[in-house]
């Protein structure tokens, strides 16, 4: 509990940060209340703390929780190893990272080839449509030929969104 006067100075404090003018009929009004129990109130409910309804001590519950956050770096960090090197039983030659360089690009698609025949000569796979690689004695212009014959539509998307981007800045045009 307070004062008096520690309560006219806080009630004097109140007044003129509030701007309270008695001519116009303004009324402020400050109590003063406990704010937290005394210690001799409480007297054994004490032991009633809200940290002691936990149903483990919170050092335990805090190692319990940076263990599994532990075990769940761990197992997404196998995960990501895991799909790096291609998994158990993953079939490398359909990921293909892009962008990727022609040549490799073509390598893949002929190991990917030469697994497929191999398969299908072993019986293992059904026959599926060809992939339809592009004969390397070709040349570039005819390879590209080949590609737009075979897919007008993206062909011509690939196309529209090429024309429709702006040249970096120092482009010859």
């Amino acid at each position: 509990m307070r004062t008096k006067q520690q309560m006219d100075e806080l009630i004097a404090l109140a007044r003129e940060a509030a701007g309270i003018d008695d001519a116009r009929g303004d009324v402020l009004e400050v109590r003063s209340m406990t704010f937290a129990p005394d210690e001799d109130v409480m007297g054994a409910a004490g032991a009633d703390a809200p940290g002691s309804k936990l149903p483990l001590p919170m050092p335990v519950m805090i190692g319990a929780g940076a263990g599994a956050l532990v075990l769940l770096v761990v197992m997404a960090l196998m995960v990501k190893k895991l799909r790096r090197r291609g998994g158990a039983g993953s079939d490398r030659a359909d990921h293909i990272a892009f962008p990727t360089p022609l040549v490799d690009l073509e390598r893949a698609l002929e190991t990917r080839a030469r697994i497929e025949a191999a398969q299908l000569a072993a019986g293992k796979v059904a026959a599926r449509e060809p992939l339809g690689l592009p004969d390397p004695n070709k040349s570039h212009q005819d390879r590209v030929m080949d590609a737009v014959r075979l897919d007008v539509e993206r062909a011509a998307g690939v196309l529209t969104a090429w024309l429709a981007e702006t040249p970096p800045k120092g482009a010859k045009a």
